[in-house]
């Protein structure tokens, strides 16, 4: 079967974005190769959900079409609080709480009242709409702060580049299984790269909230 090129350049994305994004998970915080296949995710993400978004809708597809802009959402949020300076604010922060605010409220309308294609997962939407809540909460905050420094900042971009890599992973090691060979689908391998991300996610996020090795830094 022949694969389009969006379903391509899709595909090729995720496999880049979620590499890319473990490597950079298990780097020292700041140093120059963090930065650099921190960049490679960002750019690989956003082709990722580029690609997702334009395919999602071509085929009326809710959930995937609110995903999307989700992921998007938080890899740019995470980029941007990443290349901010300390206590300072950031042109991009108005624009992200509002598109943190109009996802929510567009996620709530369309799990109550949307049409879905056959098998598409509702409930999901539902608790997409949670996390952007909170998410909407944090930029408002950042916006009354004028800015966000120390820790804070670094947690900021931490959790949101997690997460869109959570959902990246999760979406090709489990959501495309059809494309990985029959005895691989029924053994528990492709949870393992899922697992992985979510323990490493929450590893950093006490370690910098909790532990505050970066004040220590």
């Amino acid at each position: 079967m022949q694969s389009s090129p969006l379903l391509i350049l899709h595909i090729a994305g995720g496999v880049i974005g979620i590499v890319a994004g473990i490597v950079t998970m298990f780097l020292r915080k700041g140093s120059k190769l963090h930065r650099f296949w921190g960049n490679v995710f960002f750019v690989a993400m956003l082709f990722m959900t580029g690609d997702a978004f334009i395919m999602a809708v071509s085929k009326a597809q809710t959930a995937n079409t609110m995903a999307a802009l989700m992921t998007t959402y938080m890899v740019l949020t995470a980029w941007a609080a990443a290349r901010r300076k300390e206590g300072q604010p950031y042109r991009f922060d108005r624009e992200a709480f509002f598109a943190a605010v109009v996802l929510t409220v567009g996620m709530l309308g369309f799990g109550l009242f949307g049409d879905f294609a056959p098998n598409e997962p509702r409930p999901v939407l539902f608790v997409f709409a949670a996390i952007l809540g909170l998410s909407a909460v944090g930029d408002f905050r950042v916006l009354v702060r004028g800015g966000v420094s120390g820790a804070q900042r670094i947690f900021r971009h931490l959790w949101r580049m997690c997460f869109a890599l959570s959902i990246a992973t999760l979406s090709f090691f489990l959501g495309q299984s059809k494309v990985f060979p029959e005895a691989v689908r029924h053994s528990h391998v492709l949870v393992v790269p899922v697992i992985l991300v979510v323990v490493m996610m929450f590893y950093w996020m006490i370690r910098i909230w909790f532990i505050r090795a970066y004040r220590r830094a």
